[in-house]
């Protein structure tokens, strides 16, 4: 059962509001006609809220089933409470697993209750002790700062709240449909909005290092054969010219014979 107001739409298009504040991972407040309203998570409804027993216990079952509460008081005093839950993405089961195949450690960084984080968590066969919620802002590029340095930290997101973290990590993806701070923050953007992106991603990065690493190898490897065989004598230095050109078609060669296409699921 869902209780709504019943407002008369002549009424509601005189309905403004003033001192609107947005407050980044809690919510939002403002004035009408001269009462405050505050509409957010609990963390901007702070201890001083008057809430009844019974729309206590409505959060406390709104919490209980994984949603994330968000609660409605009009000068302190709650009127309204109501769970949201966002739904899992199709193929973010799928993707994770194959990350950790490929040798990523996946962690959930979120501004949503714990209890919603850890469900959300074991969809997708994360261990709950590397799913964090009630996160603010900061807390989420604190964890990016502070991760440990085993390798290059990418973060995945598309909230405003993600927006520092992108930018703070060493490969920050925002995910298109998201909110445009999250898409001006990181460097990279999933056009289509599937996590599957991603996974190619990360795995032509990954065979673009091999690809670099091995031209390199070639490269030097073949300059130090030729400036041996010219010192020593057993080529003359028209030969070793000739043979400069050879070491860049070489590497282009090399480069050239990476395969195009890599696979994006298992």
């Amino acid at each position: 059962v869902v209780n709504y107001a019943d407002y008369d739409v002549d009424e509601t298009s005189r309905i403004s509001a003033i001192n609107v504040q947005q407050h980044v991972g809690q919510g939002v407040s403002g004035s009408i006609d001269g009462r405050l309203y505050q509409i957010g998570s609990p963390r901007l409804i702070g201890d001083g809220a008057e809430i009844d027993p019974a729309m206590q216990s409505q959060i406390d079952g709104i919490t209980d089933t994984g949603s994330s509460p968000v609660i409605v008081l009009r000068d302190g005093v709650c009127q309204a409470v109501f769970g949201v839950m966002d739904p899992l993405r199709e193929d973010a089961a799928d993707v994770v697993r194959s990350l950790r195949e490929d040798g990523w450690n996946v962690e959930v960084l979120s501004g949503d209750h714990q209890p919603a984080v850890t469900r959300v968590a074991g969809q997708m066969g994360i261990d709950p002790q590397c799913a964090k919620g009630c996160l603010m802002p900061e807390d989420k590029l604190a964890a990016i700062r502070s991760a440990p340095r085993r390798g290059p930290i990418l973060m995945v997101g598309d909230g405003v709240n993600d927006a520092a973290a992108l930018a703070a990590a060493d490969v920050g993806i925002a995910v298109r449909g998201g909110a445009r701070a999250s898409l001006a923050a990181a460097p990279a953007v999933i056009g289509d909005g599937k996590l599957q992106g991603v996974l190619e991603l990360t795995r032509r990065a990954r065979q673009t290092r091999g690809t670099i690493r091995r031209n390199f190898a070639v490269s030097i490897a073949y300059n130090v054969v030729a400036v041996a065989l010219a010192m020593t004598g057993w080529i003359t230095p028209l030969i070793a010219a000739a043979l400069m050109p050879a070491s860049s078609i070489t590497v282009l060669g090399s480069t050239l014979a990476t395969p195009r296409q890599t696979k994006s699921t298992r």
